[in-house]
C-alpha cells in the first residue's frame, strides 16, 4: 500500500480515523493508533476519550442492580424471619437470587 499523499513512499499503516494509507513523513502517533493529519488525531482523541468514559460507566449500573438486588432479597428474608413467610415470598427469593448472579455474570463478561 502506498501513503495517500506521497504517492512513491511505502505506507507503514492506515490512519484510525479516516484510513489513508500513511508513510513516516505523514504519521502522528496517538496513544491507540496512527493518524494522518491534526484534524484526524483531534478526532481519534475525542473518540478514544468517548470509549473510556463508557467503559468507567459500565461498572455504576451494574453495582446500582446488584444493590437493588439485594435490597430485595433483604426485604423477603426480613419478612421470613419475621414469621409472615408465604411460598411466594420464596419464589421471590430465588428470582432475586438468579437476578443477583445474572447482573454479576454480566459485570464479569464485560470485563473479560
Amino acid at each position: 500500500m502506498r501513503c495517500y499523499y506521497h504517492r512513491d513512499l511505502e505506507s507503514i499503516g492506515t490512519c484510525k480515523n479516516c484510513t489513508k494509507g500513511i508513510c513516516p513523513k505523514c504519521a502522528l502517533e496517538c496513544d491507540s493508533g496512527l493518524a494522518c493529519s491534526n484534524e484526524c488525531e483531534r478526532r481519534i482523541k475525542l473518540i478514544d476519550s468517548a470509549v473510556d468514559r463508557s467503559i468507567n460507566m459500565g461498572i455504576l449500573p451494574s453495582l446500582f442492580w446488584v444493590l437493588v438486588g439485594i435490597c430485595f432479597l433483604a426485604g423477603f428474608m426480613f419478612a421470613w424471619l419475621l414469621e409472615e413467610f408465604d411460598w411466594t415470598y420464596l419464589t421471590f427469593i430465588i428470582f432475586g437470587v438468579l437476578y443477583v448472579l445474572a447482573i454479576h455474570w454480566r459485570y464479569i463478561q464485560r470485563q473479560g
